[in-house]
């Protein structure tokens, strides 16, 4: 009597497909350990006693570095203590690449007339790893500028975060509400 016995092992989560395998006998059973996987593909090869190869091939495929939304409001609301008007907003980076070569996020600040003072925090683990990660320096530019809003050190990134930022626009008490919008960036190092 022929006995088949197919066993898939899920690895990290993303791997697209895994190979089986088939055991022949009556009450054989085979096992075999699954392969260390990295981004790439591997292939881990074992001889059973009886002199059957079982042979099982791995594919990672990377996923993408992307940033979200495409485009923030940032709604203002005057503060009399400071003379200005603030507002907080957060931009999410999801590097799905595989390969913890770091990223970098950058916003196109679009402004009315002022001084727009940005503020990041260091990026929040949303899910991943928190080495690595730093905030981009608190700056203050016109509509039209390019600010950094966090990073992600070689060796790290991989996963899911949130940047919190702050902004702020000194100048006169508008009498229209006032927004920010960031336009976010993320590059790959």
């Amino acid at each position: 009597m022929l006995r088949r016995l197919l066993t898939v092992v899920v690895i990290a989560g993303s791997v697209s497909g895994i190979g089986a395998v088939v055991a022949a006998g009556a009450s054989q059973t085979s096992t075999v350990t699954p392969p260390t996987v990295t981004t790439t593909s591997t292939t881990a090869t074992q001889a059973t006693a009886e002199g059957v190869t079982h042979t099982i091939s791995v594919a990672v495929r990377g996923g993408s570095l992307s940033v979200r939304p495409a485009s923030v409001v940032v709604p203002l609301t005057w503060d009399a203590a400071c003379g200005c008007s603030r507002g907080q907003a957060n931009v999410d980076v999801i590097d799905a690449r595989g390969t913890l070569t770091g990223w970098t996020a950058r916003a196109v600040v679009n402004a009315g007339n002022g001084t727009v003072s940005v503020r990041p925090a260091k990026p929040v683990v949303v899910d991943g790893e928190d080495s690595g990660l730093a905030a981009g320096k608190k700056v203050k530019t016109q509509s039209g500028g390019i600010v950094t809003l966090g990073s992600a050190a070689a060796g790290g990134g991989g996963g899911s975060y949130r940047i919190p930022v702050e902004v702020e626009v000194t100048g006169h008490r508008a009498t229209n509400p006032v927004t920010v919008t960031l336009v976010p960036q993320v590059t790959g190092a």
